[in-house]
């Protein structure tokens, strides 16, 4: 499993997928298989709001080195593990092609 120590490449989705689900277990105590099962986060635990996913994309920042998209009002926010995924995911090979590590887009051997 690649960490975030190792960025010769990003991590696969799935791996990012099981990081996020676990992140997400330990820090609201919330059945893992019920979080990976994509269900929205407010349907889960109604603990969700606004706070909580703060709190949760400070904790994928901090695991994953990378910054959340800014938001603006009326934005749709990610509400399940799907959805987080795909931006961590997106971010990482942004990252990768911007620090010039080649990856799946870049351009690097054209």
């Amino acid at each position: 499993m690649t960490t975030k120590n190792d960025k010769s490449q990003p991590p696969s989705i799935e791996e990012i997928r099981t990081k996020i689900a676990n992140l997400v277990s330990e820090t609201f105590g919330i059945d893992k298989e019920k979080i990976i099962s994509d269900l929205n986060f407010i349907d889960i635990d109604g603990r969700f709001d606004s706070l909580a996913m703060l709190e949760m994309q400070i904790k994928i920042e901090e695991e994953f080195g990378v910054e959340f998209p800014s938001f603006s009002a009326g934005d749709e926010l990610p509400s399940n593990l799907r959805d987080l995924s795909a931006i961590v995911f997106t971010e990482l090979l942004k990252q990768q092609v911007t620090e010039g590590r080649g990856g799946p887009v870049s351009r690097e051997n054209e």
